[in-house]
């Protein structure tokens, strides 16, 4: 827990707040990937109309503004340039970077809509058809459409020529889906296999994602042990401790891998749990062996290590807002994390 926090604080100070991409290998995109110097959006000549100024500029400073603002969030600026480089070039690899953003900016129903109409066209050369229906099923376990996803990994799963790092990078996308899909212990097994046989060449997005899915089983199995049964709430305190300590644990790994989406998305798991686990604490019945006043001592009790527990959960919120402000992320988890670090 306190291990946790000090990782939070150290990649706070560590940070130069670079948005890690999902871009998968081998992407058959024409925009850059390297670092660029800073385009200025708006010129020095008043008189000009933002449409004369976007009409003076080059395909190429499209692109490192599309580039530029990616990299800092600012997603919908950098879908405003890009549709105005698309109107100009109609290149495939455009769209795709156009379904991208959408992806980012956690818009996945355009996400797979543009992804599908790129499948669609027939001159895809198979590397990009394949790297395209791979975004394809990740959009879809995003939106909760995991069996959809899981058939869609099968079909990249056949193609040919896959290499190593490739095989393992579906490996893992299925894990998740699997865990997501109801087949938890399935899930589980592909993703610890996977991780043992890992590489440098793997990404450590998709180890991030298959790690956060993890997390997502260490909380749910946490919450199933309540306290209805007082004979047993020590015990099961115990055990759920255990378990939300696992998941800091899987968190921590995210964070030295430099991955805040699926960092932030724990923390909103892991914030959670603390609060249903005080909220359970709460209304716990005392052990019905004690007499009248050792049960206003237990509740008491209860209700203080309720209210310790809870502002637990609402610092990991502060953490992760603070955690996110640094690494330059915006997103859904960061927004929920903010209105629960706010909350009275």
């Amino acid at each position: 827990m306190i291990f946790l926090m000090m990782c939070l604080l150290i990649s706070q100070a560590k940070s130069e707040g670079a948005l890690p991409t999902e871009t998968p290998p081998d992407a058959e995109t024409s925009v850059p990937a390297n670092s660029i110097n800073a385009t200025n959006e708006y010129t020095d000549d008043m008189h000009l109309t933002e449409a004369q100024y976007f009409d003076a500029l080059s395909v190429l400073e499209l692109e490192e503004m599309v580039q530029l603002r990616k990299r800092s969030g600012q997603y919908d600026d950098a879908l405003r340039h890009l549709t105005i480089l698309i109107k100009r070039v109609d290149d495939l690899d455009y769209h795709f970077e156009e379904a991208l953003l959408y992806e980012l900016k956690e818009d996945y129903a355009q996400a797979a809509q543009r992804y599908e109409a790129i499948l669609m066209t027939p001159e895809l050369s198979p590397v990009f058809r394949r790297n395209i229906q791979f975004r394809y099923g990740i959009v879809l376990s995003d939106m909760g459409l995991d069996r959809d996803a899981l058939a869609v990994f099968r079909t990249v799963a056949r193609t040919k020529d896959l290499k190593p790092h490739e095989k393992l990078i579906l490996e893992y996308a299925r894990g998740v889906a699997y865990i997501y899909a109801g087949k938890t212990r399935k899930g589980i097994r592909k993703i610890n296999k996977t991780l043992l046989k890992q590489n440098s060449d793997t990404g450590s997005w998709i180890e991030a994602r298959a790690r956060a899915a993890l997390v997502y089983v260490l909380i749910e199995e946490s919450e199933r042990l309540t306290f209805e049964k007082p004979k047993k709430t020590a015990q099961r305190f115990q055990k759920r401790s255990e378990l939300v300590g696992a998941a800091e644990e899987q968190i921590v790994v995210m964070i030295n891998l430099g991955e805040p989406e699926y960092v932030l998305r724990s923390l909103v798991l892991l914030s959670e749990a603390y609060f249903q686990v005080a909220e359970e604490m709460r209304v716990a019945p005392p052990p019905p062996t004690l007499n009248r006043e050792q049960q206003i001592r237990f509740q008491k009790k209860q209700l203080e290590r309720a209210d310790f527990i809870d502002e637990r959960g609402r610092s990991y919120c502060a953490k992760g807002v603070g955690y996110s402000d640094q690494m330059g992320f915006k997103g859904q988890a960061r927004l929920e994390l903010e209105v629960c670090a706010n909350e009275e």
